[in-house]
């Protein structure tokens, strides 16, 4: 895979964009090329942009091929010397706009590409050439077309050669190959700003998986089902996508979480008008109960976790049938935080019938209650694993397979990402000074916006080493617990069992001094993947 400056596509995945599909075919050129986007040279008065290059192609050797891209449909009036787009006459040709270009660069880094042999070529990925004699003015070998764009790799091997014999040059040396990558990636600014890349590679990271696209059609198909996945790998995203087509058939849809911010969320992308019932098991059965004995809800008075997870589920068998709602289907995403004998209550809440449907998205791996045993089910579900993380930057995925490794993998188009960010402290005031320091750089230089900034404890909040602090920054530090709105000017604290199912583009992973030595892996794999972008983790000194 060819190393592309920038490493993600600066706008929207669009396969009607001309130079987003450029893009993408010309990252499977082997890792021996280095592609530059959208290069601009500046010059003349006020610093005005005086060309602009669409991709430059450098195989780090001897060839440089500036591409010129055009889209739509287009064509070359030999009696008249002109080229038309989609039937409009250009205010300039491709082929001219493509050697002044060339040209620029020549001359703007003469010293660098003095050995290389530099021309231009032209792309038009959505039109193929007619078969004709060529023009004089036009060389056809310099032109990429629809057809051509699908091999790329042997097409621009063509492109070298041809330019090769053109010019003759011996090629660059390796310093002289460094200096021009260096003067390209400092000129066209290559993202240093955190807040800048994470940007960008927003869009990236939500792309859908293939995987994820097989496992809709089964989830279609299997009245009962698992879906095994591990963390990133679109197990919500799925849960809401077959909630949607189930109610867009007029079913009606029970869809449960374990958290309450992950309900929360999930709730808010439905219409306002939608029937679909999205809860927290615990706030379903609240309200079931609430509604058919309110005085022995009353009457409980201590609500600790053995009420919400054995008395309150219990309480749920005494009301009658006919008091019990019904649905055509039930959909659990975060499956592994639900007992057993939560699962058998929910499917005597289905209709009767085989059109009914049960469908649970889980990972083992994230069992941090001990709830999960299995879902007792008579015939055995149909299951289905999803391993493509598409959540987290590769660099993220990378570090948690090392310290927990799973089957998760990689989605091939994720972006790189920044390595994850490791700190040694000592105790709780090197701790708190560490992570105020940190949140200063990365609010300050790195613009990033506050309320995308997620600490995670492993305490409570009065127990750890931010006790005493009430704010960083400027900016008040406050819990998820509440309304968790990432455009909020604020900093976020959460526990992991707060911030479970939940994901921030920056996560200040704190593991404090509490935390045993053989929870450690784990800890690192159910919080490390709530971050999307950018991972710090605050460790104690042996």
């Amino acid at each position: 895979m060819a190393r592309m400056y920038p490493e993600v596509f600066p706008g929207k995945s669009d396969q009607n964009n001309p130079e987003f599909v450029v893009y993408e075919r010309l990252r499977s050129l082997p890792n021996s090329y280095i592609v530059f986007y959208s290069k601009r040279f500046m010059g003349g008065l006020f610093g005005k942009a005086e060309c602009e290059i669409d991709f430059v192609i450098f195989n780090q050797r001897d060839v440089i091929i500036c591409l010129e891209v055009k889209g739509g449909l287009l064509h070359y009036d030999g009696a008249q010397d002109r080229w038309l787009q989609n039937g409009k006459v250009m205010d300039k040709a491709p082929d001219r706009q493509a050697a002044d270009a060339t040209h620029f660069l020549i001359r703007a880094l003469a010293n660098e590409v003095r050995n290389a042999n530099v021309d231009w070529a032209l792309c038009f990925p959505q039109c193929s050439l007619v078969p004709s004699a060529a023009p004089t003015s036009v060389p056809l070998t310099r032109i990429v077309d629809e057809g051509r764009l699908t091999n790329i790799g042997s097409e621009v091997l063509k492109l070298e050669a041809e330019i090769r014999s053109a010019h003759k040059r011996k090629g660059m040396t390796p310093l002289e190959v460094r200096a021009f990558v260096q003067r390209l990636t400092r000129s066209i600014g290559f993202v240093e700003i955190l807040g800048v890349r994470i940007a960008r590679e927003a869009e990236q990271l939500i792309q859908v998986t293939e995987e994820q696209f097989e496992t809709l059609n089964d989830l279609e198909i299997n009245p009962r089902m698992i879906v095994h996945g591990s963390a990133g790998t679109g197990k919500t995203v799925l849960a809401q996508e077959l909630t949607k087509r189930l109610e867009a058939n007029g079913q009606s849809v029970l869809l449960l979480f374990y958290n309450k911010g992950i309900a929360a969320k999930v709730r808010l992308a439905f219409d306002k008008k939608s029937r679909i019932s999205v809860s927290t098991f615990s706030s379903f059965a609240k309200r079931l109960v609430e509604a058919n004995d309110p005085e022995w809800w009353e009457a409980q008075t201590n609500k600790d976790n053995d009420f919400w997870h054995l008395v309150l589920p219990s309480k749920l068998l005494e009301i009658h049938g006919d008091k019990q709602p019904k649905f055509d289907a039930i959909i659990v995403d975060e499956g592994q935080d639900f007992k057993p004998e939560w699962y058998e209550y929910l499917q005597t809440l289905l209709k009767p019938g085989t059109e009914s449907r049960f469908s649970v998205f889980l990972d083992e791996h994230q069992d941090i209650f001990g709830h999960w045993k299995h879902f007792p089910c008579s015939p055995p579900p149909a299951r289905k694993v999803l391993t493509k993380n598409c959540r987290n930057t590769k660099s993220i995925v990378d570090f948690l397979n090392q310290a927990y490794p799973t089957q998760m993998g990689c989605f091939a188009k994720s972006p790189a990402g920044v390595p994850v960010v490791k700190r040694l402290v000592k105790n709780d005031v090197e701790e708190q000074t560490a992570i105020v320091r940190d949140i200063k750089y990365l609010i300050g230089n790195d613009q990033i916006e506050p309320g995308s900034i997620v600490i995670l404890l492993n305490a409570e909040k009065q127990e750890s080493c931010l006790a005493e602090t009430k704010a960083i920054a400027g900016f008040p530090l406050v819990s998820t617990y509440g309304r968790y709105d990432v455009r909020a000017k604020q900093i976020y604290y959460a526990t992991i069992e707060i911030f479970k199912g939940l994901e921030a583009d920056v996560i200040l992973l704190v593991l404090g001094s509490k935390l045993p030595s053989e929870q450690l892996a784990k800890a690192l794999y159910v919080q490390g993947s709530r971050a999307k972008h950018l991972l710090y983790v605050y460790q104690r000194e042996p």
